[in-house]
């Protein structure tokens, strides 16, 4: 008995079947593998929302963004020397460290901060290791190179290396204003609390912690240098009044083609995201004025620079995760309504002052009621009174 084998002919159209077959599934896994990507992420934001809800019942106050009181000595009450060991420059994660797990990592926190006064000194001393560095007296390895998954989104392409600090994906919302990242801010649930002028919990986000949201995502700067690249770039010199913060339709006329912006990026620092200890805003904060995957602008050619205005962003099609005060997390579209991006943030005309202030040097702080930028920018005030319902 012969057998007779496959001809050239039929083994090529097999292997061409087989190879369709591969193209129309490749789509559909990556497409699969990405959604579990984007629940993970959900996830993280998740912790991090409960997070929050813990700290909150532990301390009856919501975390601060930045100047964490907690985390350092006051030098200015020990010896009158007007600096607060930098901890202005501590984020809101330092102190949420022991409600994801990591009070191991935050006790290394805590002892540094405890590091940066010595009594008989008029400065904070070098033994305090700042968020900024990799190394430092106290400690010899800084608490802040600690790379966190929970903190990073595992859509995003960027990874931490080993000699880099610890990245995160996720981010404060701390106003809809364009404002510097150590203003008081008191419009958002994550601001005011590290000010000596106010303090609140949950019960100071009058509009509803369903109306609320605390963080969101922006996208990692890709190799902690310039870039044009919408996610994890930050265009330079983008034009602003320094009486009055700056206008955001400026911000957005820098989009270009394929995902880019036009003219310089920035460059110095070590690129936004990088840092999760850090409260500079292009590392741990952001603005809900432009809507989702929008560009980050700066008025200088530093990221740290010229006040920065993050926007939110993610590696995932359409829109970003965020994390609301009820502890939820929702999907916001990039098509998010947002207004007046024409105007400057402290226009009178649009915005109310506070009773008896008198616009000046532009502190967003100072003023109340509804935001100015849609619906966008209404969620992430937590006493704004807007009547609009949040995306």
């Amino acid at each position: 008995m012969f057998f007779q084998g496959f001809t050239l002919v039929e083994l090529l159209v097999v292997i061409a079947i087989i190879g369709i077959l591969i193209a129309l599934l490749l789509p559909a896994v990556q497409a699969a593998r990405e959604a579990a990507r984007r629940m993970q992420c959900s996830n993280n934001l998740k912790q991090i929302g409960l997070a929050v809800h813990t700290f909150a019942d532990a301390t009856k106050l919501l975390p601060s963004a930045g100047i964490q009181k907690s985390l350092a000595v006051d030098m200015k009450a020990k010896n009158g020397w007007a600096d607060f060991a930098y901890r202005d420059r501590l984020s809101c994660f330092c102190v949420l460290l022991p409600y994801i797990e990591q009070t191991a990592l935050f006790e290394q926190v805590r002892e540094n901060a405890d590091q940066g006064l010595n009594p008989s000194e008029t400065a904070v001393n070098d033994k305090f290791c700042k968020p900024w560095a990799t190394t430092c007296e106290s400690l010899g390895a800084s608490p802040f190179t600690a790379k966190i998954s929970g903190f990073m989104c595992p859509s995003s392409g960027v990874k931490p290396g080993v000699a880099d600090l610890g990245f995160t994906s996720y981010r404060a919302a701390v106003s809809d204003f364009w404002q510097p990242w150590n203003n008081n801010e008191s419009r958002a649930a994550i601001g005011l609390n590290g000010s000596q002028q106010a303090t609140y919990g949950l019960e100071g986000i009058t509009d509803g912690t369903s109306n609320s949201m605390l963080f969101s995502e922006a996208c990692i700067n890709p190799n902690g240098s310039a870039t044009n690249k919408i996610k994890g770039g930050v265009a330079a010199n983008v034009p602003r009044d320094w009486t009055h913060f700056g206008l955001p339709s400026g911000c957005l006329a820098r989009r270009a083609g394929n995902g880019s912006f036009s003219g310089d990026a920035c460059t110095g620092s070590s690129g936004i995201g990088r840092r999760w200890g850090d409260a500079h805003s292009p590392y741990t904060q952001l603005h809900a004025i432009l809507p989702p995957n929008s560009p980050n602008c700066s008025g200088s050619t530093d990221t740290e620079g010229g006040v920065s205005l993050i926007s939110a962003s993610s590696e995932h099609t359409g829109g970003v995760n965020v994390t609301v005060a009820d502890g939820s997390v929702r999907f916001v579209s990039d098509t998010v309504g947002t207004q007046n991006l024409g105007n400057s943030t402290l226009d009178t005309t649009l915005a109310t002052p506070v009773a008896g202030y008198i616009p000046s040097s532009g502190d967003p702080q100072h003023y109340t009621g509804p935001s100015i930028y849609g619906v966008w920018g209404s969620f992430v005030t937590r006493a704004g009174g807007e009547s609009i319902s949040p995306p």
